[in-house]
């Protein structure tokens, strides 16, 4: 948790960097447009109008560009990682049913050829040692 809330102060902080170049980029390039006319519901402007920003009107560019950022940087992984969560749960899911199934199915099989490698096997030998111990034995017990 520690090294994922340094990674989002990070990314927060190279975000804000990039909205502040981002609008002074926007602005600085903006130049070349100044004939370009916007009509808007009867309202005409030009993009030359918005090539020299005032006062609040760099807070405002650097404010929507930041919020755009913050909602590429926060909302979208999120947006990504639910989804794909369900569906690996849903898919793990599926695999221990099925799994479930094949060991049910299978079980009475397993047990026929367990209790027939018993019986092929044969009875269980168990060596007796008649001999009295010698004193290599008994130096190694101790």
């Amino acid at each position: 948790m520690k090294t994922t809330l340094k990674f989002m102060v990070w990314m927060l902080m190279i975000a804000m960097l990039l909205s502040v170049a981002l609008v002074a980029i926007g602005a600085t390039w903006a130049a070349p447009f100044h004939h370009a006319v916007i009509d808007i519901d009867g309202d005409t402007f030009t993009l030359g109008e918005w090539a020299t920003l005032h006062g609040s009107d760099w807070v405002l560019a650097v404010g929507g560009v930041m919020l755009a950022l913050l909602v590429v940087l926060f909302v979208v992984p999120f947006a990504v990682l639910v989804p794909l969560t369900i569906v690996a749960l849903c898919i793990l899911a599926a695999l221990f049913t099925v799994a479930g199934v094949a060991m049910l199915v299978m079980s009475p099989m397993l047990l026929l050829v367990w209790i027939v490698w018993r019986l092929a096997r044969g009875p269980k030998r168990v060596a007796v040692n008649t001999a009295a111990p010698s004193h290599a034995d008994a130096t190694m017990t101790r």
